[in-house]
C-alpha cells in the first residue's frame, strides 16, 4: 500500500480516519508523548517535535493520563 499516495488523494475528513483508525492512544509524560500505533511499538515523541512548549522543570515520577478524545488540528496539504 503507497502511504504517501493515500495521505495525498485523501481530503481532511478521511486523513482523520486513517489517524484515528492507526492511533490506539496517546500517554502524556511530562517531558514526552507516548504514541501507540496499531501493530507497532510505542512511539516516543519529544514535545518540541510537535510544537507543543517543553517544561523548565521535570518531576520524576510525575502524574500521567491517557488522551481518550483528543483532537488533531493544523492538517498540512
Amino acid at each position: 500500500m503507497d502511504v504517501t499516495a493515500l495521505w495525498e488523494a485523501a481530503d481532511e475528513d478521511e486523513r482523520r480516519i486513517l489517524i484515528q483508525e492507526l492511533i490506539e492512544c496517546v500517554t502524556v509524560f511530562p517531558d514526552h508523548l507516548e504514541v501507540q500505533i496499531s501493530g507497532a511499538p510505542p512511539l516516543n515523541v519529544l514535545l518540541d517535535e510537535v510544537g507543543l512548549k517543553v517544561p523548565e522543570t521535570v518531576d520524576v515520577g510525575g502524574p500521567t493520563g491517557t488522551i481518550s478524545d483528543w483532537r488533531l488540528e493544523g492538517w498540512g496539504g
